[in-house]
C-alpha cells in the first residue's frame, strides 16, 4: 500500500498543496503562477534591497534611472493627452524623429537626445549656419 503525501498550506496563497518529491525538504509555496510570480517577486526584492545596501556604484545608478525616470515622467504629464488626432499624429512623428535622433547620436537617454533635437532645431532656423558643408 502507498503511504500519502500530507499536504501543506501554501505561504503565498494559503492552499494546500503536495510538495514535489524531490523539493519536499525546504518547498513551501505551491506551483500556481500566480504564487510562482509572488515569491519571484519577493526573491527580487529582496536582492535588490541588499545590493543597494551593499553597493554603492549600484546605489548611485538606481538613483540616476529613477532621477531620469521622474524627468521623463513629468514631461509626459506635462504634455497630457493628445487633444485631437492631428496632435496624435504629430506626437507620433515627434516620437519617430527622437528614436531617430537616439540612433544617429548613440544616445540611449531620451532628455539628452531631445536636447540635440533642439539644438539641431535651432540650427536648422538659422538657415544651416555653422554646418559644415561638402566639397
Amino acid at each position: 500500500m502507498l503511504a500519502t503525501v500530507p499536504k501543506r498550506p501554501c505561504r503565498a496563497c494559503g492552499l494546500g498543496f503536495v510538495p514535489d518529491a524531490r523539493n519536499s525538504h525546504h518547498q513551501t509555496c505551491c506551483t500556481r503562477t500566480a504564487c510562482v510570480r509572488r515569491r519571484k517577486r519577493a526573491r527580487q526584492r529582496l536582492w535588490h534591497r541588499d545590493r543597494y545596501a551593499s553597493d554603492a556604484s549600484f546605489r548611485e545608478a538606481a538613483k540616476s534611472r529613477v532621477r531620469r525616470h521622474r524627468k521623463r515622467a513629468s514631461v509626459a504629464q506635462a504634455q497630457g493627452p493628445p487633444t485631437s488626432a492631428a496632435e496624435g499624429r504629430l506626437r507620433q512623428l515627434e516620437h519617430a524623429f527622437l528614436g531617430m535622433a537616439m540612433q544617429m547620436a548613440e544616445e540611449s537617454d531620451a532628455c539628452q537626445a531631445r536636447e540635440l533635437m533642439s539644438a539641431w532645431a535651432d540650427t536648422g532656423r538659422r538657415g544651416g549656419a555653422g554646418i559644415a558643408s561638402g566639397p
